[in-house]
């Protein structure tokens, strides 16, 4: 039997026994590629090495079919961004096998799989695996990307667009949910509606609109902020190109506080991250004024910065969290502020009064908690800082 035989009847097997894997293997083009360690696919075609696939047993390659579907349905052919290629599918195979392996599928003995991280993204993967290995190997340099080879031995991840391709990207995913669906749907009527307790928590997975953060944020601060464009400070961003537009300014003060949950160890990869867009916020002229107060169960230190002003945050505490004083402070003395961002990993029990402002509380920590997190507050909307 040659390989193509063997991924065709796979696939076969595997619309009758997990119909939604199946859909979606069916939307993967096979394309044998000499060279090529085991697998791999960009979201619209299955590349495989001439012999590999044949060497497996059916169950195995089933699920090797299922690994490459989910590399496409989770859009990692999308996400990578400017990580290194070779750790993005270590962190990618790791993110699907576990579920893979929970939902009864057979992979190859080789593949890569800690239980520990069921129910993470790529991304945070990525991040947790980076920092072992600075932990561990500090002086080794990252591998090259563009690398055919495959680590993890169940198939390969590729781009499918450039990543300055913003435009492409987006046509390819609105393509990939656009068949999730239809995967989802022919399924559900293959199975008369029943799918399975993991395969549907896979689905709903896949199919909840990812919205970013840092929009989420924006939005938030574009919403209580009146601004209009101006010629006397023109957009900086057009300058350095030798084109001079207007820029955006806050009309009249603008003034938001950013609260920093201090207490204990602070996850310094999204504090590094959130702290870029408040200081773009201000930068670029959606405020006039920002305080940032740093606080566990006292205020530690407050800071001001004026529209314009480089934004950098160096935190300040490390006792327990209450909310409270932070809260009566803002009332105290920012009764101009037109909203409160709250870092924290929302790790409290004393939420204190709510402002005279609306609250957005930017989280960090495990994602998996988030949703249960996220109903603690008894006010103000959370939003869960994802790792990028």
């Amino acid at each position: 039997m040659t390989s193509l035989d063997a991924i065709t009847k796979a696939r076969a097997k595997l619309i009758l026994q997990h119909p939604f894997f199946g859909c979606l293997a069916l939307f993967l083009t096979p394309e044998m590629e000499q060279g090529l360690d085991t697998m791999a696919t960009d979201g619209t075609r299955l590349f495989f090495d001439p012999t590999w696939p044949a060497t497996l047993s059916e169950q195995e390659l089933m699920g090797v079919l299922a690994h490459e579907v989910m590399h496409v349905a989770l859009e990692h052919t999308l996400r990578r961004g400017d990580r290194d290629q070779r750790h993005w599918d270590e962190a990618c195979d790791y993110a699907i096998n576990a579920e893979l392996i929970e939902a009864g599928f057979q992979l190859p003995k080789d593949r890569f799989y800690r239980k520990e991280f069921a129910g993470l993204t790529a991304e945070s993967i990525y991040n947790q695996l980076a920092d072992e290995r600075q932990k561990n190997q500090p002086d080794q340099p990252q591998s090259q990307g563009g690398s055919q080879k495959d680590p993890g031995g169940c198939g390969a991840v590729r781009d499918a667009a450039p990543a300055h391709d913003k435009a492409g990207m987006e046509a390819i995913r609105a393509d990939i949910q656009a068949k999730v669906r239809q995967a989802a749907m022919l399924a559900r009527k293959a199975a008369g509606g029943d799918l399975g307790e993991g395969v549907e928590r896979l689905i709903k997975e896949i199919t909840q609109p990812r919205i970013d953060w840092r929009d989420i944020l924006h939005q938030f601060i574009n919403d209580r902020v009146e601004q209009d464009y101006s010629w006397q400070r023109p957009n900086r961003r057009y300058m350095q190109h030798g084109i001079i537009v207007p820029d955006l300014v806050a009309n009249g003060i603008s003034h938001v506080v950013v609260a920093v949950d201090t207490s204990g160890s602070i996850d310094q990869r999204a504090l590094t991250a959130f702290t870029s867009e408040i200081s773009e916020a201000c930068e670029n002229g959606a405020l006039s004024r920002l305080t940032v107060v740093h606080a566990d169960t006292q205020v530690q230190k407050v800071e001001e910065f004026l529209g314009g002003d480089p934004v950098a945050i160096s935190p300040v505490g490390g006792g327990g969290t209450e909310f409270a004083r932070t809260f009566e402070w803002i009332e105290d003395n920012a009764d101009d502020a037109a909203a409160v961002i709250y870092f924290t990993d929302l790790m409290v029990r004393n939420f204190g009064e709510e402002p005279h402002c609306p609250v957005l509380w930017a989280v960090w920590g495990d994602e998996r908690r988030f949703e249960e997190l996220a109903s603690r507050p008894p006010f103000g909307d959370p939003v869960y800082l994802a790792a990028h």
